[in-house]
């Protein structure tokens, strides 16, 4: 929005020359200026990478000069640049070079899918990809007998389009260690067959990582490329700015010195907005590295936005923490949160007194409650200042904590 206001404050109407010419102007278009007297007008002019006019093409003529680039837009739409609130950059980036499964919803076109990607590439150890939606599935959850019939040679593994449940093959659950012995790690779920115990393939919320980090990650060289991709995707939707909801300090380490490089090469072409992942198992280590990021970054095409933690998971994975008991299957209860409530409060009210933006994950009735009293409770305890807390997905809110 500030470069909707920078626009506004640019209409108004030029003296008789422009001190200096524009690198580049564009006419007969349909500028959207946020300013609701006068919402369009026709032409932009751009010099050294800013715009310094909006209005008429008559107006925009006088800021042409012999180098100036003029482009006639014929009636088509100019914006600001947007931004995008909650993406992971750098996974996305990755995920370029995997299957992608997005546009499918049914289990036949999954599965067509999947043979045609592994039988195109015979080479890769690994089939992966993502995207996949539960109802795709009989019963809502895919099973290692589904993929170990269109990967039967090596380790296979999807990761759903949320994130939350990863299906796995048989190859890749032995290559992870996983049988009915396993136990299910913190904050996740192996999904099991009701009669024999076995795993069936489902992997929710943590246990996904089980096998994901197994998974061969692109060397740094690859993962740049793929974060040029991405960019070039996100300016040619119009995205000029993004907020990644999430990074570890290994995470850190590992990808800024590619958003550096970008950078510096002139390739950057998105402002980028950090937030460090606050775990529950060490939420002073996240805070202490979103302090670090801060320090290092404070404004620029690379900044530190504050700290981002889970409470809850998914709906559509039961994993979500709710008030009452899933309505499709009682068996499964209600969800359980990440945090302890009084641990989630320390840990916001930690990141508040440093002056931290708090991102907090919630989707349940429960998991959107527990993040409203720790933000109510933080900011009873350091008074009033311009926070702007975020609950990040937010789909099911109970009546009750509407109005808050």
């Amino acid at each position: 929005m500030r470069v909707a206001v920078a626009l506004v404050l640019l209409f108004s109407p030029l003296s008789a020359h422009a001190e200096r010419p524009a690198d580049l102007i564009l006419t007969g278009g349909k500028v959207w200026t946020a300013d609701a007297a006068r919402p369009l007008a026709e032409a932009v002019a751009v010099r050294d990478g800013k715009v310094v006019f909006v209005g008429t093409d008559t107006e925009a003529a006088r800021w042409k000069g012999p180098e100036t680039k003029v482009i006639p837009l014929g009636g088509r739409l100019v914006t600001p640049g947007f931004e995008d609130a909650h993406l992971h950059l750098m996974s996305g980036a990755r995920n370029l070079e995997r299957l992608d499964l997005t546009e499918e919803t049914t289990l036949a076109g999954l599965s067509e899918r999947i043979r045609r990607f592994a039988t195109a590439n015979p080479k890769s150890p690994w089939v992966v990809g993502r995207g996949w939606v539960y109802g795709s599935f009989p019963g809502g959850l895919p099973t290692k007998d589904q993929l170990d019939a269109l990967v039967p040679d090596r380790p296979a593994y999807m990761d759903g389009y949320d994130g939350h449940t990863g299906w796995a093959n048989s190859r890749a659950l032995a290559l992870a260690g996983i049988t009915r012995e396993t136990k299910d790690p913190v904050n996740g779920v192996i999904v099991r067959d009701p009669k024999t115990g076995e795993p069936t393939g489902a992997l929710k919320e943590a246990a996904g990582a089980l096998v994901e980090d197994l998974i061969p990650e692109p060397d740094a060289e690859r993962h740049y490329a793929l974060l040029l991709k991405a960019l070039e995707m996100l300016n040619r939707t119009g995205v000029r700015a993004v907020q990644d909801a999430g990074w570890t300090k290994e995470e850190a380490a590992r990808f800024l010195p590619l958003l550096e490089r970008a950078r510096k090469e002139g390739k950057l072409t998105v402002r980028v907005r950090l937030t460090a992942d606050v775990d529950p198992a060490d939420p002073a280590a996240g805070i202490a590295e979103a302090i670090r990021l801060r320090t290092l970054y404070p404004d620029g095409p690379i900044v530190l936005g504050g700290v981002k933690g889970y409470v809850d998971g998914v709906i559509e994975a039961h994993t979500a923490a709710m008030l009452a008991p899933y309505s499709d299957d009682p068996s499964l209860g209600a969800g359980t949160p990440r945090w302890e409530k009084a641990a989630l409060e320390r840990a916001v009210a930690a990141a508040d007194r440093e002056g931290l933006q708090v991102w907090l994950h919630a989707i349940g009735d429960r998991g959107i409650r527990m993040a409203l009293d720790a933000y109510e409770a933080a900011a009873k305890v350091h008074g009033p200042r311009d926070r702007r807390y975020r609950v990040e997905h937010a789909e099911a809110i109970a009546a009750a904590d509407a109005p808050r």
